[in-house]
């Protein structure tokens, strides 16, 4: 019986079996933001920040490698955002730290409390002793921005 293959053996072979005859073999980076959209753009690449050739490819090839489906952000910040409106609804309580990135904090108490999310704040340094009754996520950040305070998250 032939053993499984690596994950890299397994990488190869999805990106292999794709090729079409003169494509070339490294994955070719796509670095623009707009595309050419003649005539009903459905079904095409419109804007870089919603996806792009590039982007597709190696969202692919994580979930190939991770063993299910991967989504690549096009910044930090959007993919905290995306966490934050997939998980939290009125009622919830987040611990988010207190000197880490701004931006994280703005949008919590802009668009989160407002709909009866519940924002509690700490210093990274005292993240891990940081009562967390009761609360439906944590948002670490370590080291944190932009004053690299650290927060020992291994278990």
């Amino acid at each position: 019986m032939a053993e499984p293959l690596s994950p890299m053996s397994r990488l190869l072979h999805h990106r292999m079996q794709r090729l079409a005859k003169g494509d070339p073999l490294a994955l070719p980076i796509t670095a623009s933001s707009t595309f050419y959209l003649p005539g009903d753009p459905d079904g095409a690449h419109f804007y870089g920040r919603n996806g792009n050739p590039t982007v597709e490819q190696v969202e692919e090839e994580i979930g190939i490698l991770e063993g299910g489906e991967a989504v690549l952000f096009p910044s930090g910040m959007a993919a905290i955002a995306s966490v934050f409106y997939g998980y939290l609804r009125p009622g919830d309580t987040v611990l988010v730290h207190s000197d880490g990135y701004y931006n994280v904090r703005a949008l919590l108490e802009t668009q989160f409390a407002p709909m009866g999310v519940h924002v509690i704040t700490c210093p990274t340094t005292d993240m891990m002793t940081a009562d967390k009754t009761g609360c439906r996520l944590v948002m670490i950040e370590t080291p944190s921005n932009p004053g690299l305070a650290v927060c020992d998250i291994a278990v």
